[in-house]
């Protein structure tokens, strides 16, 4: 059903959870009257309609999540008036518009999660001046243009930028972030090299940069990342041969290479991969046997490679 107009005269409300019921239609500008209210919690219904432009009006909010309904606008520019903001999601929506230059004012904002809307324009510099973020998740949108290398000025935990339309190099500076711990850049349209320094985000557990253009060899400081779980570099344009040093991460439980141009021989090192779950090899120019030492990994349950490539313990080829 719809909410009563009666809940927004309740002047002294300071927290709304309304979240994962059958809720519709849209929310009435008398919404700002819940002036005193810090969290607002409406996710996970079937609301629609505009609704930033009152939420922006309450400058009391700390915490807003209305993702997972089916809300329409753009942000407004007057977002920054909510300088106690500290968590926005309107992930799952059908918002749209660029994202305006005065969020780079929200300075005690530590998430802001905008997935899965239809946000265009470039990724605006000012993201670097949220000195406090700690999460960024604007993946599958139509975001263009470059990353900008400011965002490595920040020391967030995630950063996801999947599935959008942009273009040029990964900024070095990103990987300059200790902090770092999942990077998604997947599903766009980079080129260029990996970075050689990105065994300076030495907490990093997740990386993906599959189904880009990415070129180059991989670099060898990418075995030097001791914590990380998944790597996923496939579908791209890299070339050379595998690493042939030990990977030092003794987490590893995916490794995705399929779908390069990679040449040789699968490393022996890659059998010090005690975790390892799955291995993609396969859609390259690989040549030889799988060695013994990565048959002998226990915990592999899915190994496919090149069709060339002699192999006991392959699940199959390709």
């Amino acid at each position: 059903g719809e909410v009563p107009e009666s809940l927004f005269q309740l002047n002294q409300l300071e927290y709304l959870a309304l979240n994962e019921n059958k809720l519709r239609g849209a929310l009435p500008s008398s919404l700002t009257g819940l002036n005193k209210l810090k969290v607002f919690h409406i996710y996970n219904n079937t609301f629609s309609g505009r609704i930033l432009e009152y939420l922006a009006q309450m400058t009391s909010l700390v915490d807003i999540r209305i993702d997972n309904n089916r809300f329409t606008g753009s942000i407004p520019a007057y977002i920054d008036q909510l300088n106690a903001l500290e968590s926005l999601n309107l992930g799952v929506n059908g918002f749209s518009g660029s994202i305006p230059t005065s969020i780079g004012r929200m300075n005690n904002l530590q998430k802001l999660q905008l997935f899965h809307n239809k946000f265009t324009g470039s990724l605006v510099s000012d993201f670097g001046l949220l000195q406090m973020l700690q999460v960024l998740y604007l993946d599958s949108n139509n975001f263009q243009g470059t990353i900008p290398s400011d965002l490595g000025k920040l020391n967030f935990r995630s950063l996801f930028l999947s599935n959008n339309k942009l273009t040029g190099t990964i900024p070095k500076e990103l990987f300059d972030n200790s902090m770092l711990r999942s990077l998604r850049l997947d599903y766009n349209s980079l080129a260029g090299v990996i970075p050689s320094n990105i065994a300076t985000a030495q907490g990093l557990l997740e990386l993906q940069l599959n189904n880009n253009h990415l070129s180059g060899s991989i670099p060898a400081s990418l075995g030097d990342l001791t914590s990380i779980k998944n790597i996923f570099l496939q579908n791209n344009l890299l070339t050379g041969s595998l690493p042939t040093s030990d990977f030092r991460s003794t987490q590893l439980k995916a490794l995705r290479l399929n779908g390069n141009f990679f040449r040789g021989t699968i490393p022996a090192g890659f059998g010090s991969l005690e975790s390892l779950e799955e291995l993609r090899l396969d859609k390259n120019f690989l040549v030889g046997s799988m060695p013994e030492e990565v048959c002998a990994i226990d915990s592999l349950s899915l190994i496919i490679t090149d069709c060339v490539v002699q192999c006991s313990c392959c699940d199959s080829c390709k």
